[in-house]
């Protein structure tokens, strides 16, 4: 019997999110006197670390082609979680992992809960928390599946003090036919979870092909990159960019709303930051209420200028 934890590594390098996800499911594990099973894909990361160190009894690297199915990936771990005898099985709270959950809980006939903040109260009745509200409440849900799908939350402190001669497999991907969705290529972008300095962007860009004013900028001061749902809903920024209630929660030391409204929804995934800037030609816009610093202007004026004053520096 496991624990097994996914992690979609492919399109940025393990940081901190990753990291606390796997010291949450160590702790359940540990409770019910489980082992603990990493799953993510392979890569030269991976294949040189020891995550032993962090508690993992085994590693399991799905190897793949430059582009891999969610639907492939989908009946790869569901394969792996009858193999494994998993009782749990955890993921990052993020909009493609949550996708991936709900296919996976469909097949095992099992609860799927999103928004997990801590760890289990009991096991026995299984009763766990969640945010609901724009993060405003927290709700108690008592499961009574024999295998339970969470998408978590991660802010758990990092345990890297375990010793585990951990267990190393490749498992191989064999991709699947008529498939509507894909998970991208491990990229060079700045890992979102882990930044300090973010640029978001919202409708107030326009147009997709208006997207390369936040391309230049967050090249020239070195931020990573995000957006709000509606950009990522049109298609104009992948989804692993998507920040807000359904999205990704961070919190950078500066995060920057470039033509963002500032629905609840989105001030939810973002209101950790330590300072926010926010830059709107509606000066009535709610998002300037959340922000430390606001700009009444055109992004699509302001940017130009502002990625010319740096390049002329």
């Amino acid at each position: 019997m496991s624990v097994l934890v996914y992690i979609n590594n492919s399109y940025s390098e393990l940081g901190k999110v990753q990291f606390s996800l796997i010291s949450y499911a160590k702790q359940i594990a540990e409770y019910n006197k489980l082992q603990l099973i990493l799953c993510l894909h392979q890569s030269e990361d991976v294949k040189s670390f020891d995550f032993g160190l962090y508690g993992c009894n085994k590693t399991i690297a799905l190897t793949h082609s430059d582009m891999c199915e969610l639907n492939t990936i989908k009946l790869a771990l569901s394969d792996i979680i009858i193999r494994e005898n998993s009782k749990f099985i955890l993921f990052e709270n993020i909009s493609t992992s949550q996708n991936l959950a709900a296919r996976l809980s469909v097949i095992h006939k099992a609860a799927v809960l999103t928004g997990i903040t801590s760890l289990p109260l009991s096991y026995s009745p299984l009763i766990i928390q969640k945010s609901i509200f724009s993060s405003k409440l927290l709700a108690s849900y008592k499961l009574s599946n024999s295998i339970n799908f969470f998408c978590v939350k991660t802010d758990f402190k990092i345990n890297d003090t375990y010793n585990i001669n951990s267990e190393n497999i490749e498992y191989n991907l064999v991709s699947e036919q008529n498939v509507d969705m894909k998970i991208e290529a491990k990229d060079t972008r700045i890992n979102l979870s882990d930044a300090n300095f973010v640029l978001s962007g919202g409708r107030g860009m326009q147009s997709k092909d208006n997207w390369y004013m936040i391309d230049d900028l967050a090249e020239l001061i070195g931020a990573a990159k995000a957006c709000s749902r509606p950009i990522s809903d049109l298609g104009w920024r992948p989804e692993e960019e998507h920040v807000g209630q359904t999205g990704k929660f961070i919190s950078p030391d500066c995060y920057v709303a470039i033509g963002i409204s500032g629905a609840t929804q989105h001030i939810a995934g973002v209101s950790s930051s330590k300072t926010i800037i926010s830059i709107n030609i509606d000066e009535k816009a709610p998002i300037f209420e959340y922000s430390d610093y606001g700009i009444v202007a055109d992004a699509l004026e302001l940017l130009p200028e502002i990625i010319n004053k740096l390049n002329s520096k």
